[in-house]
């Protein structure tokens, strides 16, 4: 696990994403530049990398903000992990460390959303890291152009 704090990493963060989410590199679910300012403001923004590759293969990403001082926590905006490194407990590996780091923050609350509707999200989410829904929101994000959202 490393920080994405540079402008090379937030870029290759951004190409990662558009790769997961299959969308064109014009249309980024996180433009690099903004994935850098997020990680420039304290946001937890950490990717996991293939040490047998050298440390340079990005296998999973995780992006998290903080909350509103009203209501401190973190919100965990967007985390995936490449097809090829599914099964091997990436995804899991950095949802602890987003954990471990809102912990070490005095935050001991995370919120997220994620589509019920597709098994292995619901299957990871309420399962395998023990979160619970207590709203279920339709249309939350509105109409998304990527190739996982497009039901």
């Amino acid at each position: 696990m490393r920080q994405l704090d540079s402008t090379a990493s937030s870029h290759a963060c951004e190409r990662f994403l558009c790769e997961v989410w299959q969308t064109g590199p014009d249309h980024p679910p996180l433009a690099g530049d903004v994935v850098k300012a997020m990680a420039d403001a304290g946001s937890y923004v950490v990717g996991a990398f293939d040490e047998a590759d050298g440390g340079d293969r990005l296998l999973g990403v995780c992006i998290a903000l903080w909350g509103p001082p009203s209501r401190p926590g973190m919100h965990s905006h967007v985390a995936g992990v490449h097809a090829a490194a599914r099964g091997r407990d990436v995804g899991f590996a950095l949802k602890l460390d987003q954990r471990a780091y809102a912990l070490e923050n005095g935050v001991d609350r995370i919120t997220w959303t994620f589509d019920p509707l597709v098994a292995r999200n619901a299957h990871f989410n309420l399962r395998k890291l023990g979160g619970t829904a207590d709203t279920y929101l339709t249309d939350y994000y509105g109409p998304l152009s990527d190739g996982l959202d497009s039901h």
